[in-house]
């Protein structure tokens, strides 16, 4: 096969330019080692933004009396946690996969 475009990398810079150059009429290779999204949606920013939240949700309800707040016993679920996480990233990945099948 012969493309006109090579790219290595479905993240942040890869995917962009991948459906760019695509709209341009361009035949392009899009070169992923792994899930599509790269390293942000898969294993940076996102689930690492996703875990942050929960944290930030259990300190918030332990410190709710600062507020006036009172609550009862707050307890980590964390392999809840890291369902909600795996699950936001699929949706995410999901998402970019859908974008370059439709390409």
């Amino acid at each position: 096969m012969q493309y006109d475009a090579i790219i290595i990398g479905s993240g942040q810079a890869g995917n962009p330019l991948s459906e760019s150059l695509t709209d341009l009429g361009w035949k392009v290779a899009l070169i992923e080692k792994d899930h599509l999204g790269g390293t942000c949606i898969n294993t940076g920013c996102t689930p690492t933004k996703t875990m942050v939240a929960s944290a930030q949700v259990a300190y918030y309800a332990r410190n709710a009396s600062r507020w006036g707040v009172h609550t009862g016993e707050v307890r980590v679920d964390l392999p809840k946690i890291v369902a909600r996480k795996d699950a936001i990233v699929r949706r995410f990945r999901s998402g970019h996969e859908h974008k370059v099948d439709s390409r």
